[in-house]
Formats: structure tokens, sequence, C-alpha cells
């Protein structure tokens, strides 16, 4: 008889309480995603998304390395060597993008139309925004590297800052994807120029390969 009544006993049960660093966690993505669908505006339409998707365009990569081939091919060697790194810096920033669009696999808001231009299956991820990590290494890399005038320094910075607004504004990503998107574009920056390539790595590095 004790046996059995030992048996019939059923163990307590057991709850386990979120830690303080998972609420928290939580809250940070209630608000993100909260306030980010409150600046998408121009998720659904509106007379501004034509203007947004200018934007998203002058931010893509395609037109950036389509360009920066271009002026390669014909200017002079001081031009070419920057244009090379920028070009590197594009190569770069693919990499890093889609290495941690891998990584994380954060998908876009559900409010966002599909109608980007010329994606890939790596697009479907939001965290980080390629946009701007992109416009805002091209800004830094621009501005710092070539003797520009103040007006256009200033135009480069209100370019890169309108593309990375633009992507909460027609619901492409969540605030949290284009800020950490802006600290990854600076790093890419600071990095390539670090590791500066000059004009004649470049010409061995050609001549090893063919």
């Amino acid at each position: 008889m004790i046996r059995n009544k030992q048996a019939n006993v059923q163990p307590p049960d057991i709850h386990v309480c979120p830690s303080d660093n998972s609420k928290f966690i939580q809250m940070i993505k209630d608000v993100d995603y909260q306030l980010s669908r409150k600046l998408a505006v121009c998720s659904t339409g509106g007379h501004l998304r034509p203007v947004l998707m200018l934007l998203e365009l002058s931010g893509h990569g395609i037109p950036w390395f389509l360009g920066t081939i271009l002026t390669i091919f014909n200017s002079i060697d001081g031009v070419k060597e920057t244009c090379m790194n920028l070009l590197l810096a594009l190569i770069f920033d693919l990499f890093v993008v889609a290495l941690i669009k891998g990584i994380f696999r954060r998908p876009r808001p559900n409010y966002n139309k599909q109608d980007m231009l010329a994606t890939v299956s790596l697009d479907v991820y939001s965290f980080p925004s390629g946009h701007s990590t992109r416009s805002v290494m091209v800004a830094f890399f621009l501005i710092n590297q070539f003797n520009l005038s103040l007006f256009f320094k200033v135009l480069l910075i209100i370019w890169s800052f309108c593309v990375c607004t633009s992507r909460v504004m027609l619901g492409r990503h969540h605030i949290s994807d284009v800020i950490c998107g802006f600290f990854i574009g600076y790093s890419q920056y600071y990095i390539i120029v670090q590791f500066w390539w000059s004009y004649s790595d470049f010409s061995e590095m050609l001549n090893f390969i063919w």
C-alpha cells in the first residue's frame, strides 16, 4: 500500500520565470517593432513613396558597382587607386551583410510591400539594412578620400541619412536594422582604410591572377 501511494504522488509543477535580461530584450524588441510600424508611413503607398523608391535605388548595390567600375576604366592612376579601394569596399560590404543576414535570419516587417528591385534570396531577411551599411560606408569613403567641397560633403551626409530613413518609412526594415547598419557601415569604412591597397598592389594582384 505504501508503495502504491508513493507511485501515485505527482511531482510538483515547476514554473520557470523569465530572467530580467530576457524581459528587457523582449521589451526592446516590442518598442522597436511598434515604433518602426508607426514610422512606416509609406509602406502601402502615399505621395512620398516614389521619392523614397528613388532613394532606395540610389543606395542599391548595382548602380554603385557599375559606376565604380566605369570610373576605374576612365580615370587617371590616382583616382583609379581610390576607386579600386571603393570597389573592394563594396564587395566587402556585400559579403559582410550576406553573412550577418544568413546568421540572424530576421524576417522583414510583415507590412513590407514586396516590390524591391533586383533582390536575391537573402534579401528576404531584415537584419542588418544593406542599404544603410552601403550608404554610410560610401558617404564616409567619398567625404574622406576625395577632395570635395563642403557643399558636396553635406549633400552626401543628407543623402546617406535620407537613404537610412527611407528604409523604415518604406516598411523595409525595423529601426534597429538601420541603426546597426549605420555602425556596420562605418566599421567597414574604417577597416578598408586600415588595409588600403595601393595601385601597385592591385597591379601585382592582377598580374598574379592573369
